[in-house]
C-alpha cells in the first residue's frame, strides 16, 4: 500500500498493454484457423507503442481476419479509455465481453465502477458473472489486488442495497479467512462501510483486522482516529490520526496515478485538520 505500489484497478489498466491475459492461442483456436493465425500475430502488433496508428491498424486487421478475436477488441479499447473517450472504449469492450462473457464481465465491470462511477451498470456485470460461472467467487479485478466482491459490495453501497452489501462482505471475508486468502483491502473497505454506516465498534474489529496485513496504512488510521473521536476518546484519536499522518508522509496510502478519486479516500488535508482541532 505505499505509494509507489498502492495502486488499485485503474493504474494496473492503464499501463498495461495486457489488463488481462492473452490467450493461448493453441488451446482456444484450431489449427489452421483465421482466429488462431490472428491470435499469434497479435504478439507481434502489441509490441508497437500502445494506441499508436501502427498498434490499432494492426489490431484492425487481426479483427478482419478473426471478428470472433475477443481479446482483440479489448485490446483496441484501451487507448480510447486512456484518452477519456469513454463512448469508444465501451463500445469496443462490449463487443469483447459479447464474445466472450466470462472473461471480460469482471474486467468491464472494474472499469464502470472505478472510472464511470456506473454503480448500477457495474452490479448488473457482476451479478450475471455469478450466474454464468454458478459461483459467487467472481475472481480479482485487472491489477490483481482487490476481490471483485468489494467492488459488488461497494456498488450495493453507493445504490442503497445496504443489507446486500453487508452480506456480501460478510460472506467474502469469511469464506477468504477460512481459505486464509484475505486480500490487502477487504477488511479496510468492509470498515469503511460499517463506518459510514455508525456501526462503530464492528468497524473497529474490521480495522483491527486490517492493520494485522499492514500496520502502516494511513486510511485505516484515519478512520479508527475519527470513531475514538466520535467516543469522545480524545487522546487515543490523536495517536491514531498522528500515526497516520506519519504514514501518510512515507506514502502508506491509497491513491491512484491519475487522481482519480478512490473509494473513501482520504487525503493529508483531512488528517492534518483533525489533529488541528483535537490540539485546540
Amino acid at each position: 500500500m505505499k505509494k509507489s505500489s498502492s495502486i488499485l484497478f485503474l493504474i494496473s489498466l492503464l499501463l498495461s498493454i495486457n489488463a488481462t491475459s492473452q490467450p493461448n492461442c493453441y488451446y482456444y483456436y484450431p489449427e489452421g484457423s483465421r482466429c488462431r493465425e490472428a491470435c499469434l500475430m497479435s504478439e507481434k502488433v502489441l509490441e508497437k507503442p500502445q494506441g499508436s496508428w501502427q498498434s490499432q491498424q494492426g489490431l484492425d486487421s487481426l479483427l478482419v481476419l478473426c471478428p470472433n478475436f475477443a481479446y482483440g477488441w479489448q485490446q483496441k479499447s484501451i487507448p480510447y479509455l486512456k484518452r477519456g473517450d469513454y463512448a469508444s472504449w465501451k463500445k469496443y469492450l462490449d463487443k469483447a465481453v459479447e464474445l466472450d462473457p466470462k472473461g471480460y464481465l469482471g474486467y468491464r465491470a472494474g472499469c464502470l465502477f472505478d472510472i464511470l462511477r456506473d454503480y448500477k451498470s457495474a452490479l448488473s456485470d457482476l451479478e450475471r458473472l455469478e450466474q454464468l460461472t454458478n459461483s459467487k467467487i467472481l475472481g480479482m479485478n485487472a491489477g490483481g489486488d482487490l476481490d471483485l466482491r468489494v467492488i459488488k459490495a461497494l456498488c450495493q453501497r453507493e445504490l442503497g442495497q445496504i443489507q446486500n452489501c453487508l452480506k456480501t462482505f460478510e460472506e467474502m471475508v469469511l469464506l477468504n479467512e477460512q481459505k486464509k486468502q484475505i486480500g490487502i483491502y477487504e477488511y479496510h473497505y468492509y470498515g469503511t462501510t460499517l463506518f459510514r454506516l455508525k456501526k462503530f465498534d464492528e468497524a473497529l474489529i474490521m480495522f483491527e483486522k486490517q492493520l494485522t496485513q499492514n500496520n502502516k496504512f494511513a486510511d485505516t488510521h484515519y478512520y479508527m482516529g475519527c470513531i475514538y473521536e466520535n467516543q469522545n476518546k480524545i487522546e487515543v484519536a490523536k495517536k491514531y490520526f498522528i500515526e497516520a499522518e506519519k504514514n501518510y508522509k512515507l506514502g502508506y496510502f491509497n491513491n491512484d496515478a491519475y487522481d482519480i478519486t478512490l473509494p473513501d479516500q482520504i487525503y493529508l488535508k483531512n488528517i492534518t485538520n483533525k489533529l488541528t482541532n483535537l490540539n485546540k
